[in-house]
């Protein structure tokens, strides 16, 4: 990677980045966020595809998927046929409980 010279209002950003840390203004965190920031900046190159939440420890909550409306009778046709035939394979039993789901709309 070729070395890119730095122009003066990049030497008086950075200054100020540890100015800040030194000061106690920004976390270890936020100053390598920074610094990261800064230089995806100056070389062009993406910054990491990981969020805060991420690094922090605490994730988001996974977004549910909307059942659909033939996946609910499959289930409930399933349910049904299990209860009637305990013992019954389950390849056997969803191959039932499909057609049923199918047949009802």
């Amino acid at each position: 990677m070729p070395v890119k010279r730095l122009s003066s209002e990049d030497y008086v950003f950075l200054e100020y980045i540890i100015l800040d840390f030194e000061e106690g203004h920004i976390t270890d965190d936020d100053l390598i966020g920074e610094l990261n920031h800064f230089f995806a900046k100056i070389y062009g190159y993406k910054r990491s595809g990981r969020s805060k939440s991420r690094r922090s420890g605490t994730r988001a909550p996974p977004k549910k998927k909307k059942v659909s409306a033939y996946a609910k009778r499959y289930g409930a046709a399933f349910k049904k046929l299990k209860r009637k035939h305990p013992r019954m394979s389950f390849g056997s039993l969803s191959k039932k409980a499909h057609k049923q789901s199918r047949r009802k709309k």
